[in-house]
């Protein structure tokens, strides 16, 4: 009879756990869904049923309160984890953020040398101590802070690296594993590019399109743009021009209202295809009339003079007077010579409509 009872017991226990761990699957699920509501409330939930729950199953509030801007709650939150597991160096993480984020850089570097000391080989721990380095602007610790963290990245699992052989793993898992692979990258190409290792970089940032390809817009859109660079300066002729175009057409792929890539197009295309040109030139001016940014002349000067080439000769007309309209009155001071350049602009324009 206490047998029966110990083992219904028992399987009562096992349920009641197994149920815990269901609800932080779910939360977790929730949370790499980008649904931070719905997985805060799994995190409360699998709380209220087990109030003894140990500090990391508890971290997954620190990061929903975070992602919602609940700063202070998130702050608590990673403290309490701490208050139950002083060895949960992920809260310290959290923590230096937090810190980060109030302009604490004391705190900041407290927390993530505690993070370091409690767990050193960890590749996110290294990923964030990079990162410190990289604010500080101390290219070498960066270097090789994050080729370490690279590295230990690579020692994962096998399960992990295996995935990497193909485009489906790579969708189907450990997208973080990809991510934090890809910004370890993305950091040590743009020490070396700001050193002028410019080859160095451009297979550093290389690395994230090859094998790093799953990740948020901003990083890839930034990567592309640094690739086009890159290649102008790594050398020269067409087939070299040719590809840095092709990067800052996909960079528009990832943001298409990107202005400084859509420039950068138009520019390429003025001598080969003046069409094309003038509609990325039209294309980026009314990005920037609807943000209600800044609009240089030079934009309205190369948009007459593609038009004017085009034989649209009112529109070109009509960008000229604009170019000179929003002039600097340091550039051009006196009133007779503006009028001069004005007449000789428009000018041009006559003699081709009467061409």
């Amino acid at each position: 009879m206490i047998k029966i009872e110990l083992y219904q017991y028992q399987d009562k226990q096992y349920t009641y756990i197994k149920k815990n761990y269901l609800l932080i699957k779910k939360a977790q699920l929730y949370f790499y869904q980008k649904n931070y509501e719905q997985s805060l409330k799994f995190f409360k939930e699998a709380l209220q049923k087990n109030p003894r729950l140990p500090g990391r199953a508890r971290l997954g509030l620190g990061y929903c309160f975070y992602m919602l801007k609940k700063y202070e709650l998130s702050k608590r939150a990673f403290q309490r984890v701490l208050q139950l597991d002083s060895q949960v160096f992920e809260s310290h993480l959290g923590l230096a953020i937090l810190a980060y984020k109030r302009k604490d850089y004391q705190g900041y570097q407290d927390h993530l040398n505690k993070a370091f000391q409690i767990n050193p080989n960890n590749p996110l721990v290294l990923y964030y101590i990079a990162e410190f380095y990289y604010l500080q602007q101390d290219s070498d610790s960066v270097q090789k802070i994050a080729i370490q963290a690279i590295q230990n990245l690579n020692m994962l699992p096998k399960i992990i690296n295996e995935q990497e052989k193909t485009k489906v793993g790579k969708r189907a898992y450990r997208f973080d594993f990809f991510d934090l692979k890809s910004r370890l990258y993305f950091m040590i190409g743009n020490t070396l590019h700001k050193e002028q290792q410019y080859d160095q970089a451009f297979k550093r940032l290389e690395e994230i399109r090859s094998q790093c390809f799953e990740n948020d817009k901003e990083l890839i859109l930034e990567t592309y743009k640094h690739l086009a660079y890159l290649q102008s300066k790594c050398a020269l002729g067409q087939t070299k021009l040719s590809q840095q175009y092709e990067y800052y057409k996909k960079a528009l792929q990832y943001n298409p209202k990107d202005t400084e890539s859509m420039l950068e197009c138009a520019n390429h295309l003025t001598d080969t295809d003046q069409r094309e040109s003038l509609k990325y030139f039209e294309n980026a001016l009314e990005i920037l009339k609807e943000k209600g940014e800044k609009i240089l002349p030079e934009l309205y000067n190369n948009i007459g003079v593609l038009r004017l080439s085009l034989n649209q000769f009112e529109g070109a007309k009509e960008a000229f007077g604009k170019a000179l309209d929003l002039a600097n009155i340091d550039i051009i001071s006196n009133e007779d010579e503006k009028q001069n350049q004005k007449f000789f602009m428009y000018g041009q324009i006559q003699f081709g409509l009467y061409a």
